[in-house]
């Protein structure tokens, strides 16, 4: 019998490569489940100050959340700390709520993922949380990390969205911050396992939510988001062995 829940992520994406080509922009899709469309969520990353670009990208979300039922927007780092005051009010021009990640390139140096919190702690906490706030969550922010030796701010929180009747659904989202701290410049990955620390936070929050929540156990509900993909890619930061401690 055909599922009748169909949930497609439509992702834009904004971009520089490595190498420092040019992305541009574009629309992919990627269909979660089978049988009716209910809703989608964009997502865009790697802005890198191109603010032209992102007023592209924001206005066509605009014209067309309707029609896509694009219910939110999630935006995966990379903004580049000298923008922000630029990037952010394009942002706030969505007519859809976003939830912020933090990217590499937002702690490069400590004072900047200080920055990225004074910028976006109020759109994590109150105003994108007003949307959501079934089983919002945000983890521990003012960290101490074992393995810098100083306070980091970690950018870590949950919530679900939900429908009613005749077409139910649940699904939880989980937004980590694995940018590591340890090579603020490489653009790598840690999985902060550590007290308070990002993985160490998620397994227990997982748990918790998990076990108030059994019937979703099994069931491919649970939905994780990051700048840096948990995924064995040969270029991406993620080692096999911290892809299987995830998993």
């Amino acid at each position: 019998m055909k599922k009748l829940f169909k949930l497609i992520m439509t992702i834009a994406i904004i971009g520089i490569l490595c190498n420092s080509r040019l992305w541009g922009w574009g629309l992919d899709y990627y269909t979660i489940g089978d049988g009716t469309h209910r809703t989608s969520f964009a997502i865009i990353t790697d802005i890198h100050g191109c603010s032209d670009r992102l007023q592209s990208v924001v206005n066509w979300i605009n014209a067309n959340h309707t029609a896509y039922k694009i219910q939110f927007v999630l935006t995966l780092g990379d903004y580049c700390a000298e923008h922000y005051s630029t990037i952010k009010p394009i942002l706030d021009g969505l007519d859809v709520p976003y939830g912020p990640l933090i990217g590499n390139h937002e702690i490069d140096q400590w004072y900047q993922e200080k920055e990225f919190n004074d910028y976006f702690e109020n759109q994590i906490n109150s105003v994108f949380r007003s949307y959501f706030p079934t089983y919002y969550a945000r983890g521990p922010c003012y960290v101490w990390n074992p393995e810098t030796s100083e306070y980091d701010y970690f950018q870590n929180y949950t919530f679900d969205i939900k429908g009613d009747y005749p077409y139910p659904y649940r699904y939880h989202f989980v937004c980590l911050d694995f940018c590591s701290r340890r090579h603020r410049t490489d653009g790598d990955a840690d999985l902060h396992n550590f007290t308070s620390g990002t993985t160490s936070w998620f397994l227990g929050h997982l748990n918790n939510y998990l076990s108030a929540h059994p019937e979703l156990k099994g069931k491919d509900r649970v939905i994780l988001a990051s700048h840096h993909p948990p995924t064995k890619a040969s270029f991406n930061p993620f080692s096999s062995t911290w892809w299987y401690s995830l998993v």
